[in-house]
C-alpha cells in the first residue's frame, strides 16, 4: 500500500482566515502549487525542482505532489525544505484530482498553482502570477501567454483564434487557460465537484480537465476571460525533459517520431471537450 508521504498527522479543512495579514496583499500573499505526478521516468525532475520550490518560502505555503500512478512508489520529497512538500498518493489515475478532496484539505491559501512537473518557474513568475490575482480578485484565473487557448461554442478548440473568426463574428478573445501553468482559487474546488457527470467525462476521456475548469469559472462570473502573463527574463519558465508523459504515449510512434495523425486526433477530442462543456455549464458558457 502506497502510503503518504509528509503529511500532517491530523487531515482537517483548512478555512481562510480573515485575520491572515498576508490576504490581500501583493507582494506577501503565497500560493499552494499542485502537480500531479505519474511517471518514475521524472523522479530526476523532482529532485531538481522540488529543493527549489522548496526554497521559496516568501512565495510558496506548501507543495503538493499528488501521486497518480497505483502501481509504482512515487518520490521521496526533499526534507527539512523551508516550504513543506507533501507526497499525496491518489486512489485513482484521475485527471480530476487536481481538483480533489486532498487538495481543498491541504491548501490553506486562497489560490492554487497547478503546474506540470516536467517545468520549473521561477519565483519572480509565481510572484507576479500571485500579484495579479490578488489586484485582479478572487475569481480571477491566469495562466501563461504563450499558452493561451480558444474554445467556440460551434467551432469547438483551437490555440489560435481562427481569421474567418474574427471577420465573421463578434470580437473574440482567448478563454481558456491550460492546467501546464494555472492559477485560480481555492474556492473552485467545491463547485467543480458538485458536477458528477462532468467528473466521469473527464475521467471517461482522461482529458479536458482544464477546459472544464476554465468553463465552470466563466459560467460563474460572466463569461470572465482568464488573464494570460508574458514570460521574460526574470519571470520565466524552464522546460525540462518529459519522458513517460501522456504526449509519449498519444504522439510517439516506435521509431520516435511524432504521429501527426494523432496530434490531428487529439484537437478532435479537445474540441469535442469544448462543445460538451456547454451541457455541463450552458451555451453561452464560450
Amino acid at each position: 500500500m502506497l502510503q503518504k508521504k509528509g503529511l500532517p498527522k491530523e487531515e482537517y479543512v483548512v478555512l481562510e482566515s480573515v485575520d491572515d495579514p498576508t490576504i490581500n496583499h501583493p507582494e506577501r500573499e503565497k500560493t499552494t502549487m499542485v502537480f500531479i505526478g505519474y511517471s518514475t521516468e521524472r523522479f530526476e525532475n523532482f529532485d531538481e525542482i522540488l529543493p527549489k520550490y522548496g526554497d521559496m518560502d516568501k512565495t510558496l505555503d506548501r507543495v503538493l505532489l499528488l501521486w497518480n500512478n497505483q502501481d509504482k512508489c512515487p518520490p521521496t520529497p526533499p526534507s527539512n525544505t523551508k516550504v513543506p512538500i507533501y507526497v499525496i498518493p491518489q486512489r485513482t489515475n484521475s485527471l480530476n484530482n487536481r481538483m480533489g478532496d486532498d487538495v481543498a484539505k491541504y491548501a490553506r491559501t486562497r489560490s492554487i498553482l497547478h503546474v506540470d512537473d516536467d517545468l520549473f518557474l521561477s519565483e519572480k513568475l509565481i510572484r507576479s502570477m500571485i500579484r495579479t490575482f490578488v489586484k485582479s480578485g478572487v475569481n480571477s484565473f491566469l495562466g501563461c501567454f504563450r499558452e493561451r487557448r480558444y474554445a467556440h461554442p460551434a467551432f469547438g478548440y483551437s490555440d489560435q483564434i481562427p481569421k474567418e473568426h474574427k471577420a465573421k463574428l463578434k470580437e473574440l478573445k482567448h478563454n481558456v487557460v491550460i492546467t501546464r501553468t494555472m492559477m485560480l482559487g481555492r474556492r473552485w474546488i467545491s463547485k467543480y465537484n458538485k458536477n458528477k457527470k462532468m467528473l466521469q467525462f473527464v475521467n471517461d476521456e482522461m482529458n479536458c480537465e482544464d477546459i472544464m475548469i476554465s468553463a465552470l469559472v466563466r459560467s460563474e462570473t460572466n463569461g470572465r476571460d482568464p488573464i494570460y502573463l508574458p514570460l521574460t527574463e526574470e519571470e520565466y519558465r524552464t522546460e525540462l525533459p518529459h519522458p513517460g508523459g501522456l504526449s509519449d504515449v498519444l504522439f510517439k510512434k516506435k521509431d520516435g517520431n511524432a504521429n501527426e495523425e494523432d496530434k490531428r486526433g487529439w484537437f478532435v477530442r479537445r474540441g469535442d471537450c469544448a462543445l460538451k462543456a456547454q451541457e455541463f455549464f450552458g451555451k453561452g458558457v464560450w
